[in-house]
């Protein structure tokens, strides 16, 4: 299903997809573009392009977009986390 909306933003017609609408309720969830741009391995700049439907999401993506929205994604680990210096004691 494809509608039409006027963006707040640019003042421009956006198409509002199916995607689309998953993208900015992804965003939400996860508190930002630039929050959502790192859980896919992207730039906050692309997530716009995403949300304003400038671009088409990829199908890869868009099933990782569900998972976040389902609430079946797994929560990002800070890299210090996973690669820091172990608890050990001397």
């Amino acid at each position: 299903m494809h509608t039409a909306r006027v963006s707040s933003h640019t003042g421009l017609i956006v198409e509002t997809t199916v995607q689309t609408q998953a993208v900015r309720k992804a965003v939400e969830i996860v508190g930002g573009e630039e929050q959502l741009g790192a859980r896919l391995g992207l730039s906050a700049g692309t997530i716009r392009l995403f949300v304003t439907g400038r671009i088409n999401l990829p199908q890869r993506l868009f099933l990782q977009v569900v998972d976040i929205i389902s609430g079946e994604s797994a929560p990002i680990e800070k890299p210090a986390a996973r690669y820091g210096r172990s608890r050990e004691t001397d």
